[in-house]
């Protein structure tokens, strides 16, 4: 999740490649071809320090945007023809977008192109060093910072116990430049497809997107609203065939047991969620922090029962009884729930702050988009668990205060996303068309509504590891981590009453 910020990024409308770039997008006569562009293999063999001075940082910022997207310096006022000039003549104005809790974000802006983009600095490989990305295999730390060589040396002198902390450190590095390197050719290939802001190109520690000035995220209170929008373009998402070779599908989790489906594809979500927590009971010190992991002991518990739950085979797993209904009826109600569970390209961080909408009321009727950014948790997954968690973002995630009774979608709302969802699955729609509706939609909310737990699991054991491995105390200027575990495991233990105790019912559900 992203805190609050006053600007944010925005991309084309979510459509079929096969239809272009939505023409608010920059032309490609407005950006010339490049061989950074779209191509994640392409590095600029630059870094930004971050750590630098304001004057040197941003110095280094212009540089690598000067080379990447040297469109921000035409000027074609003049008889001459285009010039190319980063002097005071064509200055590039840099300002930080706060908020990033991932990265850290940048927004350059041209004083004569009228145009912007978007710097995105990735987080140091190491979490407490600043690192460059992998170049020729390697993880380079910078000068003047601690040092982290991720790959292992040679060192009689090292004591088995210094030996084993390093082996630990560079398989976590090397961890996250996997993530990150996946993260990078999937956006690549998604602003290729047409699907997610220009990628414009590489550098050593991070890269350069589109950038629009005339968009806004949404709040929490109009998720509901613009609910039949999100359904459809999330399900558009779902739709997109990635290849394996850009995003791979994660192999069978280590730590399942007999218990679940050997032939079931757990999904990202729920391997990192295996990760954190072997890492973590690992690493932390109890000592340190005993409430903190005493709490990571108590949903270490929650998480092995969560999984055999969402997890375990059709026969292993008791179905809600569908009282009143068909077999025709029952096929579909099955059906429905074995669609939500099938694995698909999902974005597992759909939250207002990630949708965007033009500025004005008038531009967001006439245009009747909803924009999708941040690709950043993107993986396989299964359908329930994004929309589970997008559901979970109809409540106060952004200020720490929501109010699950009140804010979690209703019925209807629920509905009326599904069915636009749907909409764009004609083999679905069909199905549904041909049943009861009542009876397919009640099972496909209860469906979401069990994954719901999954999205808490995951940001609140996500937020355990950023206090254990970035700022211990748990808050900073931009996010209360400590609270965002207890506001996320409220939601957990609310949602498990609604949907694995027949007897609850639901506020708001009618």
């Amino acid at each position: 999740p992203e805190a609050p910020c006053m600007n944010t990024p925005s991309v084309p409308c979510l459509e079929s490649p096969s239809s272009g770039r939505n023409t608010t997008a920059l032309t490609d006569a407005a950006t010339p071809p490049s061989s950074y562009r779209d191509n994640a293999s392409h590095i600029l063999q630059r870094y930004i320090d971050t750590s630098a001075s304001e004057e040197v940082r941003n110095e280094q910022i212009v540089q690598i945007v000067s080379t990447i997207c040297p469109f921000l310096l035409s000027d074609d006022r003049n008889d001459g023809g285009m010039v190319h000039d980063s002097t005071a003549q064509q200055p590039l104005e840099v300002k930080p977008l706060h908020g990033g809790l991932s990265n850290e974000i940048f927004v350059v802006k041209s004083a004569t192109a009228d145009q912007s983009v978007l710097v995105r600095i990735h987080p140091d490989v190491d979490i407490n060093g600043v690192g460059t990305l992998p170049q020729d295999g390697r993880t380079q730390s910078k000068a003047g910072q601690h040092d982290v060589d991720l790959v292992l040396t040679s060192d009689d002198s090292s004591s088995d116990e210094s030996r084993s902390e390093d082996s630990s450190v560079s398989s976590q590095s090397d961890q996250l430049l996997t993530q990150r390197e996946i993260e990078n050719e999937l956006v690549a290939w998604l602003s290729q497809m047409g699907q997610a802001p220009i990628f414009y190109g590489r550098f050593l520690n991070g890269r350069i997107e589109e950038f629009y000035d005339n968009m806004r995220p949404l709040s929490c209170n109009e998720m509901a609203k613009h609910g039949a929008q999100i359904g459809s373009l999330m399900s558009k998402f779902h739709g997109l065939s990635v290849p394996a070779s850009i995003l791979p599908k994660p192999a069978s989790s280590p730590t399942s047991t007999s218990s679940l489906s050997p032939d079931l594809d757990l999904g990202h979500i729920a391997q990192s969620i295996d990760s954190w927590f072997t890492s973590l009971i690992k690493d932390m010190d109890k000592g340190d922090d005993l409430d903190l992991h005493n709490c990571l002991m108590t949903m270490h518990g929650e998480w092995a029962w969560l999984k055999i739950e969402l997890f375990s085979s059709p026969s292993q797993h008791r179905q809600p009884q569908q009282d009143g209904t068909t077999g025709s009826d029952n096929d579909c109600v099955n059906n429905m729930r074995q669609f939500l569970k099938e694995s698909v390209l999902t974005h597992m961080d759909c939250q207002p702050l990630n949708l965007l909408q033009s500025q004005t009321e008038t531009e967001m009727e006439a245009s009747n988009a909803i924009r999708l950014i941040d690709f950043e948790y993107s993986g396989w997954n299964p359908r329930a668990a994004d929309i589970a968690n997008t559901f979970c973002e109809h409540c106060n995630m952004t200020d720490l205060c929501p109010d699950y009774g009140e804010e979690y979608p209703t019925a209807d709302q629920q509905d009326a996303f599904l069915r636009a969802y749907l909409e764009q699955c004609p083999d679905q729609m069909k199905l549904l068309d041909a049943s009861d509706e009542r009876d397919a939609l009640e099972a496909m909310r209860h469906e979401v509504g069990k994954h719901t737990l999954l999205s808490h699991m995951h940001w609140a054991v996500w937020s355990i590891d950023r206090i254990v491995r970035v700022n211990g105390d748990g808050c900073n200027l931009e996010w209360d981590y400590r609270k965002y575990v207890t506001v996320r495991m409220e939601g957990y233990e609310t949602m498990k009453s609604w949907f694995f105790d027949e007897a609850a019912r639901i506020p708001n559900s009618t």
